[in-house]
């Protein structure tokens, strides 16, 4: 759960000078820090080359007005294990869907320890545009280098030659994983010499790459020795959606493959002459349902294959964003040099030939690398040169294409079988023209693809010579949405909630039990018009509701739209006052510090109890001993919300049928159950999820690991000492250390910042 993220809406923003005069902001003590990485005592963050590749920095959600932007940063890196390859990449997206801007850095661009990346704010997101968009900056460690970032700031550009945003590339060699297949150069390029057989040589990359929807390409470049069939491929290129290709357990790291699963968005093999020619690029589409807007979590994984026809070396493996259109080409595989010969047959440079007096029986079999597909339809091509047919209607050759059982190798399957999708006899007359197709269809499979075998049979009532094999997938344009991104045997959830819904989003997604029964979505109940569009087609196609049960449900835009027939499930917002009497979330707020700063500001949890002293006390020094001291006429009886506390926790646990109440009332005490008001720690997650599973059915377990509190506990909110003693906390005093604004820090040193950075 490494990547569950504090919510923009909780996380909360630092200031943002609204003065048109100001035009720089420094960031880096606003943003907030992962486990990733470490503060130093100069404030700057360090990372070791070994920790693992992932964001470091994120933060601050802020509201910008429209215009040009440039985020500028200071950063030094280390010798880099792979020297031409990316050590930092560096990511600008809005309410965590929609991406403006990406750029890698590696080593060498780094040297003189800076680096920036320049990016738009359009009137639809920017915050005089009504949408009140939050802009993230995410800084990532790409495993390559160690790294210590000094500095972060952001200025806004008025020069028009600065005004061009950077273009959307990723450097994507150094984040892909070699498997045992070929050996790694210092520069991070890959070489396939002599002996290597075929297969997988290349996947990832890590971390996961999550795109917004639109039209990519992939640019290979590199080399090729002569191949042994000058006709046919020598490298093959994949995508794949929503794949977990990474397994850290020792499985993986023994056979150095990547976890199976994902739906492919394209195919496309390259010959020796257009790897050598610079000309191996593929293009893909990222489909709205699969795309970072739409909410979805949905890695994308590249993968290429070595098709053992040459020697070949891999020197750059790019990715370019092209625009918004969402047409991409239909796979193609050209399988003839990647198909084993039977003893029947000869093998030539141009293909493989056989005499009608020979024994009929099996001609090819393959192919090798294994073939995987996905629910659709497919067109078979055989290309073929036939002589020596008596008679012309006669079946020549026959093409058979079957799913390959767990466990099973090179025996075909007996004809008119279950997992047969094609067994085709070609005539004389069809292949006299010189080719000729067969059409077959994959129904939908639970889990996606399976592996598929290639057979063609020899006939003995002709001489032929099969020059080519394709393979084709037919999308008819109507229905390519739809067959492409909806896997069989998954229920469709949709979450509307607050920031809560967010974690349990991520929850259903990250648990492998989950996720292969459960395709999930997240969308705030306060929806931004922006994000209607990916609502609407959410709400409209899901076979499970999940709503919060707060008031601004009967607010939601888009209760109109909720099917009839569909299930709805009611949940609670998990929620604890009594740690926290004097936060906004829980009576008066700090309304002075929130229109001070709005609609950025620095403090997500404000203090209705410091607000008023700040008009009663103005001598800071004496403002802070009152509040330490809580004995100021009219504070609030924090025993008597207590009270009031417990009742209703015992109540929300009839209600909704679960436990969470208790846990809490057991709990709270003796240890950390909650962060902050309305962040639960690891533990009331789960409860929450178990009453939801149970609700839809479905068996109960708990998706979140301890390691989750990790990333749960930004930002914590501090526990005011005298409150934790009079209510039994144990836990909580003077010393304990909480983290917030990316650093640990006391109870003391937290109230000081409050009161010193609202006056």
């Amino acid at each position: 759960m490494a990547s569950l993220t504090a919510d923009a809406a909780e996380a909360g923003p630092p200031p943002h000078d609204a003065q048109p005069s100001y035009r720089r902001w420094s960031l880096l003590n606003r943003l907030e820090k992962t486990a990733t990485g470490a503060w130093a005592a100069d404030g700057s963050v360090a990372v070791r080359r070994r920790e693992p590749a992932g964001c470091v920095l994120y933060g601050p959600y802020w509201h910008l007005r429209s215009g040009c932007y440039r985020l500028a940063f200071r950063c030094r890196s280390g010798a880099p294990r792979l020297t031409a390859q990316p050590v930092l990449g560096v990511e600008i997206i809005v309410l965590s869907r929609f991406q403006r801007a990406w750029r890698d850095f590696t080593a060498a661009e780094l040297a003189q320890g800076d680096g920036s990346i320049a990016f738009a704010v359009p009137p639809e997101l920017s915050a005089d545009g009504g949408n009140e968009a939050r802009f993230e900056f995410r800084f990532f460690h790409l495993g390559n280098a160690a790294l210590r970032i000094d500095a972060v700031e952001l200025v806004e550009v008025s020069d028009d030659s600065d005004a061009t945003p950077d273009r959307r590339e990723w450097r994507l060699l150094g984040r892909l994983h070699k498997s045992w297949i070929g050996r790694r150069r210092r520069d991070g390029s890959v070489a396939v010499g002599p002996g290597w057989g075929g297969g997988c040589v290349l996947y990832g990359g890590w971390p996961y790459l999550r795109l917004g929807r639109g039209r990519y390409r992939v640019s290979i470049r590199g080399r090729a020795g002569p191949a042994r069939l000058p006709a046919q491929p020598v490298i093959g290129a994949e995508v794949l959606g929503r794949s977990r290709w990474y397994s850290d357990g020792p499985w993986q790291r023994l056979v150095r493959l990547p976890r199976p699963g994902g739906s492919r968005q394209t195919w496309r093999d390259f010959l020796a002459a257009e790897l050598n020619d610079g000309a191996a690029s593929l293009e893909f589409a990222v489909p709205t349902p699969m795309a970072s807007e739409a909410g979805a979590d949905a890695p994308f994984d590249l993968r290429l294959y070595h098709l053992g026809n040459a020697d070949v070396e891999i020197d750059a493996v790019d990715l370019h964003w092209l625009g918004d259109d969402e047409g991409p080409p239909p796979p193609t595989w050209r399988l003839l040099g990647r198909m084993r010969k039977a003893t029947i047959g000869r093998q030539g440079a141009d293909g493989v030939a056989v005499d009608r007096g020979e024994v009929a029986g099996r001609l090819l079999s393959g192919p090798r690398p294994p073939l995987y597909l996905g629910e659709g339809q497919y067109r078979l091509t055989v290309s073929a040169d036939i002589a020596d047919a008596p008679d012309p209607e006669a079946p020549a050759l026959r093409a058979e294409a079957f799913e390959v059982p767990a466990g099973m190798r090179r025996t075909p399957l007996p004809p008119g079988s279950a997992q047969h999708a094609l067994r085709h006899e070609f005539t004389a007359a069809e292949l006299a023209g010189g080719s000729a197709a067969a059409d077959f269809a994959v129904p939908a499979m639970p889990g996606g693809e399976r592996r598929y075998r290639l057979v063609l049979s020899h006939l003995g009532t002709a001489a032929l010579r099969v020059g080519a094999v394709e393979l084709r997938r037919e999308i008819p344009a109507a229905a390519e949405p739809r067959a492409v991104t909806r896997i069989a045997g998954r229920k469709k959830l949709v979450f509307i909630g607050n920031c809560q819904c967010s974690i349990l989003c991520q929850a259903f997604n990250h648990a492998d039990s989950l996720n292969k029964s459960f395709e999930t979505k997240y969308h705030f109940v306060q929806l931004r018009p922006n994000l209607r569009e990916f609502a609407r087609r959410d709400i409209e196609e899901c076979d499970v509701l999940l709503i919060q049960d707060i008031d601004l449900w009967n607010e939601f835009p888009l209760r109109d739209c909720v099917p009839p027939n569909v299930e709805t499930v009611r949940f609670p917002l998990v929620r604890f006052a009594s740690l926290w009497p004097f936060d906004a979330w829980n009576g008066p707020g700090d309304r002075e510090a929130h229109e001070l700063e709005a609609p950025n500001s620095t403090f997500p949890f404000l203090d209705g109890l410091l607000a008023r002293l700040r008009r009663e006390i103005p001598d800071r020094e004496q403002r802070f001993r009152a509040y330490r001291a809580l004995d100021t006429e009219g504070v609030v009886n924090y025993r008597r919300m207590h009270a009031l506390e417990e009742r209703r926790l015992l109540k929300l646990d009839q209600t909704y049928d679960c436990r969470i109440g208790e846990f809490t009332l057991e709990n709270f005490r003796s240890r950390q159950v909650f962060h902050t008001t309305v962040r639960p720690n690891w533990q009331g997650f789960n409860l929450l999820l178990r009453m939801i599973l149970k609700a839809i059915g479905a068996s109960a377990a708990d998706p979140l690991p301890p390691s989750a509190d990790t990333m749960l506990r930004i930002p914590q909110v501090p526990v005011h000492p005298k409150v934790a003693r009079d209510l039994g906390v144990t836990w909580a005093d003077e010393k304990t250390r909480y983290l917030a604004f990316g650093r640990e820090m006391t109870w003391e040193a937290y109230i000081r910042r409050y009161i010193e950075h609202y006056g």
